[in-house]
This record gives C-alpha cells, sequence and structure tokens, in this order.
C-alpha cells in the first residue's frame, strides 16, 4: 500500500486494500476488513477519476492502526494453527 502511494499507483493500493480486507473478514476481523475497505473504495474512486489522493494517507494509517490493534488477536490465531 504505501508503494502504491508513493508511486500514486491507486490500483496497487485498491488491490492490496482489497486483499486485507478479503483476509481478515475471513477470519472475523471486521475492523481491519471495515478500515480496508474504505482504502479500497477511495483508491478505486480516485483511480478512475484521475483526482488527487489527500485521503489515501490517512486511511492507511487508520488501517494500520486497526491492524496494531489487532495483533495480538491475530498472533493467537496464526499459533493456533
Amino acid at each position: 500500500i504505501d508503494t502504491g502511494i508513493i508511486k500514486h499507483d491507486m490500483k496497487l493500493v485498491s488491490d492490496k486494500a482489497h486483499t486485507i480486507k478479503s483476509s481478515s473478514r475471513q477470519f472475523g476481523i471486521m475492523d481491519i476488513s471495515e478500515a480496508a475497505a474504505k482504502l479500497e473504495e477511495v483508491a478505486r474512486s480516485i483511480d478512475l477519476q484521475g483526482g488527487i489522493f489527500s485521503d489515501l494517507r490517512h486511511l492507511r494509517d487508520a488501517l494500520r492502526n486497526k491492524f496494531e490493534a489487532s495483533r495480538g488477536e491475530l498472533e493467537k490465531l496464526r499459533d493456533a494453527a
């Protein structure tokens, strides 16, 4: 996601956010899924409009914060596998 933002590659941002959205939803981690969905939606909109991406960094940070808040939960899932 960071690389996509740096390179202004909204398709890359959207694709990565979609992957995170889907994977986190499968594990029932809805906070991360919802944050990723918002990022995906904005990236797709920007890509279609060719517009600016001022909100992407904010949305990326929100996703990162949700991930960090869920890190312990994710590690438990990993260890249980």
